[in-house]
């Protein structure tokens, strides 16, 4: 009996158990909860900071300067000639030089056309100028004899015919038609040696050992290489950057030109003169050729030893000299916007930004010449956003200012 009630009492405990156990857990955890809540520790509010864009700027002088005019071209002999046979005959000698790319020196022989009928001729003429002679010394000892034989007698009353006076003076012409006609033989003989009047290089033999030949056949094509020569084409908008006389009247002064092009795989410089322009201006862009030119170009010549050649043929880029410009500033290109804008920064590190004109821009740079003031701070960076008067921070640069150009 005791039993059966114990079993009873340990049932309604469990029961009982299961009831309220999680409503004591959930309070419990309640209350950790609202005493995290309450004793949590309070947020402290921060500064709010606001990052201004960052630019980079540059202080502009005013510079006396030349812009440069670029511009591009093909590198040209200034003297090219055939060299043409004047005689006739056959070709019985070569020198080594001459063949495709051989240099030359002035009146270096490169061709010998066989003499015999030359040196034959010169024999001839010769024997004629003895012949003449001889007759030249009868007809004046037969004039002499008669002015003798007349002395005293009126000469008015004496024929030219009488003194033998026409027969002495064809005499003397005779003698110098053989005389003119012994130095033409030895002309003719001399030009059997083919040689070119200047120092030179050969661009293409036309005729070679063994061959006949007569006058007016070409034998070769060649240039000179004391002077190179290139033709610049430069703009409208560019030539009055350049110190031209009027009417395309000769140089008074030649301007400097700095060419570049690749020689032997590196690249490489020359300098060079403006000493022309031509007399047309091309009708397809109307463009005005200058012509540069280049002493030496083969560095033959012993202070040029060593230097690199500027070959004929070659592609070159030029930069021409421009004319003196005064009050100038220069920029870097990307520092002017929207073709005639300029971004200052004033002394309260604000944005201001002012038009301006421009003398020139190339490339890398812009040349203003009008709107700026010395001292000025430029900005040379780029912006995301652009307002008038916003606020920025300065990353500074060094002042962009040049030696005067001479």
């Amino acid at each position: 009996m005791e039993s059966g009630y114990t079993e009873l009492q340990t049932h309604k405990m469990g029961r009982y158990l299961k009831f309220i156990l999680p409503i004591v857990i959930l309070g419990i955890g309640v209350l950790i909860a609202w005493q995290l809540l309450v004793h949590r520790p309070k947020a402290q509010p921060e500064a709010v900071v606001t990052l201004l864009p960052m630019v980079r700027t540059a202080q502009v002088q005013a510079q006396t300067i030349r812009i440069p005019v670029y511009s591009q071209g093909t590198v040209t002999p200034r003297t090219t000639s055939k060299l043409s046979a004047e005689v006739t005959g056959r070709i019985i000698g070569v020198a080594p030089q001459y063949a495709n790319g051989g240099f030359f020196q002035p009146n270096e022989i490169l061709l010998n056309i066989n003499t015999s009928d030359y040196e034959l001729a010169i024999t001839k003429a010769e024997a004629l100028v003895a012949g003449a002679k001889q007759k030249l010394a009868q007809s004046e000892a037969e004039y002499k004899q008669k002015l003798e034989e007349y002395k005293g007698v009126d000469p008015n009353s004496i024929s030219d015919y009488a003194l033998r006076k026409p027969q002495y003076e064809e005499a003397k012409a005779g003698l110098k038609a053989a005389r003119a006609d012994l130095d033409l033989a030895k002309v003719q003989l001399e030009r059997c040696k083919i040689r070119a009047p200047f120092a030179g290089r050969i661009v293409e033999k036309l005729a070679d050992l063994g061959q006949y030949v007569t006058p007016g056949t070409v034998l070769a094509s060649v240039y000179a290489v004391d002077i190179a020569e290139v033709r610049l084409p430069v703009s409208p908008s560019q030539m009055e950057f350049i110190e031209l006389p009027p009417g395309g009247r000769e140089l008074s002064k030649p301007i400097k030109v700095m060419l570049k092009g690749l020689s032997s795989g590196t690249q490489q410089t020359w300098e060079s003169r403006i000493v022309r322009s031509e007399a047309v201006i091309d009708e397809r862009n109307r463009s005005q050729y200058l012509v540069a030119q280049v002493k030496d170009p083969y560095r033959m010549l012993a202070a040029n030893r060593g230097k690199p050649p500027l070959t004929i043929g070659m592609f070159v880029e030029a930069e021409i000299e421009g004319r003196l410009l005064h009050d100038v500033y220069v920029l870097p290109r990307l520092a002017v916007h929207d073709n005639d804008k300029v971004w200052l920064l004033d002394s309260d590190m604000r944005l201001n930004i002012r038009t301006v004109g421009l003398a020139h821009r190339d490339e890398d740079k812009a040349y203003v010449n009008q709107g700026l003031n010395p001292g000025d701070t430029v900005i040379v960076s780029p912006l995301d956003a652009v307002v008038q008067g916003m606020q920025l921070r300065v990353e500074p640069v060094a002042a962009m200012t040049g030696k005067p150009s001479p």
